[in-house]
C-alpha cells in the first residue's frame, strides 16, 4: 500500500487564498487611510444614509441630489435611486465602531478583499472542471464572476 505525505491540492491552495486576501486588505486599509472626504457623490450619500441608520432616523436623506423626483422638502425617503444595502452594512460598522470615513469604509474594504480571493478560487475551480463548452465555458466563468463582484460585465 503505497500512502502519501502530500497535503491535498486544495489545502495548500488555501494559503494562497488567505494570502492573497491579506494582500489586498492591506492595500485597500491603506488607500482608505489616504482619504480624508468621499471624493464622489455616490459614496458620500450612500455614508450620509449610514449615518441616519446608525443614529436611528431610518432610510432618510437629507440631500437632493437630484431632481428627477419632486420632493416636497430636503428631507425625504432614501433610496428612489440606490439601494440600501451598503449604506445598512455602513451602519453596523458605524455603530459599533464610530462614526468616522474609515469605520464606513470598512465594510467595502473587507467585501473587496475577499472578492480578490473568491475570484481566485471560482476561477481555478472553472479551469480545472471540465466543461461542455471547454475554454468557451470557462471564460464565461470568470465573466460571471466579474460581473457578480463589479456589478456590470466585463470580457
Amino acid at each position: 500500500m503505497k500512502t502519501s505525505s502530500a497535503t491535498p491540492v486544495h489545502v495548500k491552495n488555501i494559503w494562497i487564498y488567505l494570502a492573497l486576501f491579506a494582500a489586498a486588505l492591506l492595500v485597500r486599509l491603506w488607500l482608505a487611510l489616504q482619504l480624508s472626504f468621499p471624493q464622489l457623490d455616490d459614496p458620500a450619500g450612500y455614508i450620509q444614509l449610514a449615518r441616519n441608520i446608525a443614529s436611528g432616523r431610518g432610510l432618510i436623506s437629507d440631500v437632493l441630489w437630484s431632481y428627477w423626483v419632486s420632493f416636497p422638502t430636503v428631507t425625504h425617503s432614501s433610496n428612489e435611486f440606490w439601494m440600501p444595502l451598503a449604506s445598512l452594512l455602513m451602519a453596523g460598522s458605524i455603530r459599533v465602531l464610530g462614526d468616522t470615513l474609515f469605520t464606513a469604509q470598512l465594510p467595502g474594504i473587507l467585501a473587496g478583499s475577499t472578492a480578490c480571493s473568491a475570484d481566485l478560487w471560482h476561477g481555478s475551480y472553472a479551469v480545472a472542471r471540465p466543461t461542455p463548452l471547454g475554454g468557451a465555458g470557462r471564460s464565461a466563468a470568470r465573466t460571471k464572476c466579474h460581473a457578480g463582484v463589479s456589478g456590470r460585465e466585463r470580457g
